[in-house]
């Protein structure tokens, strides 16, 4: 009977082992196979020249806005038109945008958060106090989205807001 539950238990570790083989040649043939399907889901890579050219491009349009230079942070604004050109503001978003960063223009600006997805799928979230205050409960900070997009390699920020065109189909969850 031992000798029986030892051949017993050799054969069913064989098995495994082949089984594992085998799903592993299958699973390196289908990578082979599928190499270019697979390079084309990769959505986006990333470096850490990528992080700090975003950083960068924020913190000077954070600094246009803290140092009240409504037009210079404005100016660096842009449109992804049609989901591929950048071009500068369409005019009516422009006063849109200057009417919204107009109103709750900030003392202070930080950021608070960049996630990347895609090249036309990325978010910074950014923070404005208002006011100083040191009452815990006044609310004093309202927090605004923009969305940093690579183009050619260069990145450009592009507004946050349902009438542009990069801001359709976002993966990205808030």
């Amino acid at each position: 009977m031992r000798k029986y539950s030892f051949f017993l238990i050799l054969c069913t570790a064989l098995l495994v082992l082949v089984s594992c083989s085998k799903k592993k040649k299958d699973l390196n043939d289908y990578m082979e196979e599928n190499r270019e399907a697979i390079k084309a889901k990769v959505q986006m890579t990333l470096d850490s020249n990528d992080t700090a050219a975003v950083y960068n491009l924020t913190n000077e349009f954070l600094g246009y806005l803290e140092n009240k230079d409504l037009d210079a942070a404005i100016g660096m604004l842009r449109y992804l038109k049609d989901g591929e050109e950048i071009v500068s503001l369409p005019e009516e978003l422009e006063k849109t945008e200057r009417l919204v960063l107009g109103n709750f223009m900030g003392l202070k600006y930080k950021i608070d958060e960049l996630r990347f997805h895609k090249e036309t799928d990325c978010q910074v979230r950014y923070t404005a106090t208002l006011f100083e205050t040191d009452d815990p409960a006044t609310p004093n900070k309202v927090s605004f989205f923009i969305k940093p997009v690579r183009r050619g390699g260069q990145w450009y920020l592009t507004m946050a807001d349902t009438m542009s065109d990069s801001t359709e189909g976002s993966d990205i969850q808030n």
